[in-house]
């Protein structure tokens, strides 16, 4: 008899446990990058352009989350010296996510993290380890589907003096 309710606790809590979520999300967002360039002997010819990322996350506490991010931060017209052509920019993120609901769906998220990323600029091709920082909000359209509009800062994109912002928004879906 004690086998048997054993058994049947044991079969109870395992489904108990496949049945809350799990804590892990994923998504991706498309957006627009904007960079700056502090070298004097860089010149942007274009403002930015267009960028997508995907991402995936997993919920470590009360509004807390771990998040990795792939960026493709885009295209940018650039001149180095008597060189001109295109730029791009890749990002490989890690970032702690802090979400604060403001009221009764929308909520605030915080973030802040290390971004490794890659720039080919017009024959030079830079990698760097980097701080990024971002804010954001999150709609959530359903318990599983949610909006959200983020904005981020990677304070050395490539070399050291690049800067980025990207505006964007997505989606995500928890499971």
């Amino acid at each position: 008899m004690k086998k048997s309710l054993l058994a049947l606790a044991l079969v109870a809590a395992s489904a108990a446990a496949s049945a809350a979520p799990s804590g892990f999300y994923a998504g991706a967002r498309l957006g627009q990058h904007m960079s700056d360039s502090t070298r004097a002997n860089v010149n942007e010819l274009s403002d930015g352009g267009a960028m997508a990322e995907v991402f995936v996350g997993r919920r470590i506490g009360h509004g807390l989350a771990v998040e990795a991010t792939v960026s493709k931060l885009g295209m940018q017209d650039m001149q180095r010296g008597a060189l001109v052509g295109e730029s791009t920019a890749n990002a490989l993120s890690l970032e702690a996510v802090y979400t604060k609901p403001l009221c009764h769906h929308v909520a605030l998220t915080a973030e802040a993290g290390v971004a490794y990323t890659t720039v080919n600029m017009v024959g030079k091709t830079a990698d760097r380890l980097t701080p990024v920082v971002g804010l954001g909000l999150t709609y959530p359209l359903s318990k599983a589907t949610s909006l959200d509009m983020r904005w981020k800062h990677y304070y050395g994109v490539g070399d050291a003096g690049n800067r980025a912002d990207t505006l964007t928004m997505g989606v995500s879906f928890k499971f």
